[in-house]
């Protein structure tokens, strides 16, 4: 499977390619929404995980974007996040086609 992981935060980019890596899977990274349409153009991708709170373009633009594009429809997307923990929050990141939303906590990445 080839993944795509998408977050500002280089630590947070480190955690998913080595748990992802491990398994066997092949990872791509971007440091934001721009970064990543770039990292789509001309590459087939499984899953996308994206962060939502980033600079230039966030995680919900991101996720627009890459559902406007029919190409992408067979692609799943995941928002994690630690910011946008509000229910509002998650139906929106629903709303834009994201197939889940999930919140980082102090346990641990857990289910929206």
């Amino acid at each position: 499977m080839r993944v795509l992981s998408v977050d500002d935060q280089p630590n947070n980019r480190y955690f998913l390619e080595s748990v992802f890596q491990a398994m066997g899977h092949e990872v791509i990274s971007a440091a934001n929404g721009q970064e990543g349409l770039q990292r789509l153009e001309g590459r087939a991708f499984d899953l996308i995980i994206s962060d939502i709170f980033m600079p230039q373009m966030d995680g919900f633009q991101f996720c627009r974007a890459v559902r406007n594009q029919s190409r992408f429809d067979d692609v799943a997307f995941v928002f994690y996040t630690s910011t946008y923990t509000e229910r509002k929050d998650q139906e929106f990141g629903l709303s834009l086609g994201a197939d889940r939303y999930n919140r980082l906590s102090v346990e641990g990445l857990v289910a929206g």
